[in-house]
C-alpha cells in the first residue's frame, strides 16, 4: 500500500469480500470488456456509415467514443459491485502545484516534439513568424492570408505562442470536460482497481488504454493514412505517457488532474504539425515516433526527480 496526497489507496470493498465477488466477473475484466466493446461498436457504426475522418461528424464520433469507459466504470463500480464511487475515483479537488504540472507536461511535450523534429533530415521548422506564414499560405485565400499576416504583425510574437496559450485555456475548460468522462474510466475506476506498484499500475492501465484506442486509430485518428502502423504506435505511446498522468493523479489524489493533462494534450496535438513541414504523422506528431521519444524523455526526467528530490518517492521500488 502507498500513500499520496493524504489519501490511502482504496481497499477492496467489504461487499466484494463476501459472496458477491464469486457471483460476478472480476471488476477489471468486466470494465475492460464493456469499455472496449462499447467504443468498438461506435467505431464500427462510424465505419459502416462511411463517416469521412477529419469531417465535423468524425470529431463528434471521436468525442462520443470517449463515453463507454465512463459508463462502464460507473456501471461496474455502482450497480454491479455496489462499491463507493467518489473517493476511489478521485472525484475531488485538493489543489496543489501538481495541477499546474498537469498543464505543463503536455506543453513541454509539444515543444520538445518540435525541437526534436528539427533534427530530422527533410523536416523544416517554422522558427520565425515569416516562415510560419509561408507554411500556411497554400491553405488560405489571398484575403485570409492578408488578414492572418496583419494579426501576426499586430501580435508581436510568434504565432505558436498564442496557439499554446489557447491550448492551455482549452485544457482547463472545454478539454477538461471532454476528457473527464474517459478519465473516470482509466484514472478513476481502473487506477483504483489495479493493485501493486506504481509501474505495475501504469503498465496495465497504459496497455488497456492503448488497445482501447486502436479502433479509433484505424478510422484515421492521429495517423491519417498510416493507421495500420499507428495501431501499434498508439499502444507504445499510451504506455510511455501514462506514468506522467498517473504521477499527477497520485500527487493530487484527483481524477481532475488527469483530465486537465489529457485535455491540454488534446489541444497540443496540432501544434507540431502547424510548426513543421516534411514529416509524416507517424514521425513528427505527438503520437508519432518523435512525440513518443519526447514523452519518454519527460518520463525519464520525472523518474530522476522522483528518486532524487521527491520527499515521498512514488516511482522507485522503495515506495511500493
Amino acid at each position: 500500500m502507498w500513500y499520496v496526497a493524504g489519501v490511502t489507496e482504496p481497499q477492496t470493498p467489504a461487499k466484494e469480500q463476501d459472496g458477491t465477488r464469486s457471483r460476478v466477473p472480476p471488476p477489471i475484466a468486466l470494465f475492460s470488456v464493456l469499455a472496449l466493446t462499447g467504443s468498438l461498436g461506435i467505431a464500427i457504426t462510424s465505419y459502416a456509415l462511411g463517416v469521412a475522418w477529419g469531417s465535423p461528424a468524425s470529431r463528434a464520433i471521436a468525442v462520443l467514443y470517449m463515453s463507454p469507459p465512463m459508463i462502464a466504470a460507473l456501471l461496474v463500480q455502482g450497480p454491479i459491485m455496489r462499491a463507493p464511487i467518489m473517493r476511489p475515483f478521485g472525484i475531488r479537488l485538493s489543489m496543489n502545484r501538481w495541477f499546474l504540472w498537469a498543464t505543463f507536461f503536455p506543453l513541454l511535450t509539444a515543444l520538445l516534439t518540435i525541437g526534436l523534429s528539427s533534427l530530422l533530415p527533410g523536416v523544416q521548422v517554422a522558427w520565425t513568424s515569416e516562415l510560419f506564414l509561408e507554411f500556411h499560405r497554400a491553405g488560405l485565400s489571398e484575403e485570409d492570408f492578408a488578414t492572418f499576416s496583419q494579426e501576426i504583425a499586430a501580435g508581436g510574437v510568434h504565432p505558436v505562442v498564442r496557439i499554446l496559450l489557447q491550448g492551455v485555456m482549452f485544457g482547463l475548460t472545454a478539454g477538461l470536460l471532454v476528457t473527464l468522462g474517459e478519465e473516470i474510466g482509466w484514472r478513476g475506476f481502473l487506477y483504483s482497481r489495479v493493485q501493486g506498484s506504481f509501474w505495475r499500475r501504469s503498465t496495465i492501465v497504459g496497455v488497456l488504454w492503448g488497445f482501447w484506442y486502436i479502433p479509433l486509430v484505424l478510422l484515421g485518428q492521429f495517423y491519417e493514412d498510416y493507421s495500420a502502423v499507428g495501431a501499434g504506435m498508439i499502444v507504445l505511446w499510451t504506455v510511455v505517457i501514462t506514468p506522467q498522468i498517473h504521477y499527477c493523479r497520485a500527487r493530487t489524489g484527483s481524477v481532475f488532474a488527469a483530465a486537465i493533462f489529457r485535455g491540454t494534450l488534446m489541444a497540443m496535438v496540432g501544434v507540431p504539425f502547424a510548426m513543421t513541414q516534411g514529416g509524416a504523422p507517424v514521425v513528427v506528431g505527438i503520437h508519432g515516433a518523435v512525440g513518443i521519444t519526447a514523452s519518454a524523455l519527460i518520463t525519464l526526467a520525472l523518474i530522476i526527480y522522483d528518486k532524487r528530490f521527491a520527499a515521498e518517492p512514488l516511482m522507485t521500488p522503495s515506495a511500493d
